[in-house]
C-alpha cells in the first residue's frame, strides 16, 4: 500500500470570490497569495492551496 497523497481540486461558487479576494490580500499572506482570473466562460476565480496540498477553487459569475 502507498503513503502518497492525492491533491484534491474542490470547486466552489462563491458569489463573493471578489470580496474575498480582498481579504485575503489585505493579510499579506507569505506564501499563498492568490491572484483573480477573469474566465472565458464570465466567471471570476481564484484559487487557493490548503495546508495539506489541496486545490481550492472559487469561482463567482460576472454579470
Amino acid at each position: 500500500m502507498s503513503n502518497k497523497v492525492i491533491p484534491v481540486l474542490r470547486i466552489f461558487d462563491y458569489a463573493k470570490a471578489g470580496e474575498f479576494y480582498t481579504l485575503l490580500s489585505e493579510k499579506k499572506y507569505k506564501y499563498n497569495r492568490p491572484g483573480l482570473e477573469h474566465t472565458p466562460w464570465n466567471a471570476i476565480t481564484m484559487e487557493v492551496t490548503d495546508p495539506f496540498g489541496n486545490r481550492v477553487l472559487f469561482s463567482e459569475k460576472e454579470e
